[in-house]
């Protein structure tokens, strides 16, 4: 009977690392990017022009939060922004978040890697960076119901423990009546 058990034991675990490995953790590069930014005006434009007028995303302001479509207008009745977070495309994102002075202003870009050499020096051949995170999807409840999507980055610290480096919203769910 402890022979099936140590069985079962090593396959549940072997299953768990193999779900683990390669469904909710999936190997990638990530690039962050932070500067800082210093006006009302700068902030608002690094949410509402260029790259960002073009994607999806949130605004808070003092009286209220914002969710913003790709292309309409965003109305400044409500304040400075305090923060946001807006989709620059597949694969990238940025995040403006109130500081000491002013606003930092961070941009997330990823690579999506194989199923395999997860956080390996040794990982793919060729061109292929090896991978320096695990990315996980995550779901989260917004206002009016609305469902937002991210990207969650883990990383092993120095004694291989995964860690939380960072997030980027990826998007509202739409299946989900956002």
């Amino acid at each position: 009977m402890s022979g099936n058990f140590d069985s079962l034991l090593r396959q549940a675990s072997a299953d768990a690392h193999a779900l683990l490995g390669r469904k909710l953790h999936q190997p990638c590069t990530l690039t962050i990017r932070a500067s800082p930014i210093a006006s009302d005006d700068a902030a608002w434009a690094a949410l509402c022009e260029g790259e960002a007028a073009r994607g999806d995303g949130w605004i808070e302001c003092a009286s209220a939060v914002l969710a913003v479509r790709r292309g309409e207008p965003v109305p400044r009745r409500h304040g400075r922004p305090l923060s946001g977070e807006m989709v620059l495309g597949s694969d990238s994102s940025l995040q403006l978040r109130t500081a000491a002075q002013g606003w930092t202003l961070t941009v997330y870009e990823d690579q999506l890697l194989g199923s395999t050499g997860i956080l390996s020096s040794g990982y793919g051949s060729g061109t292929t960076p090896p991978a320096s995170h695990l990315m996980q999807r995550r779901q989260v409840l917004g206002t009016n119901n609305s469902v937002l999507d991210y990207r969650v980055y883990w990383t092993f610290d120095a004694r291989g423990a995964l860690r939380l480096q960072a997030a980027r919203f990826c998007g509202f769910d739409l299946e989900q009546g956002a």
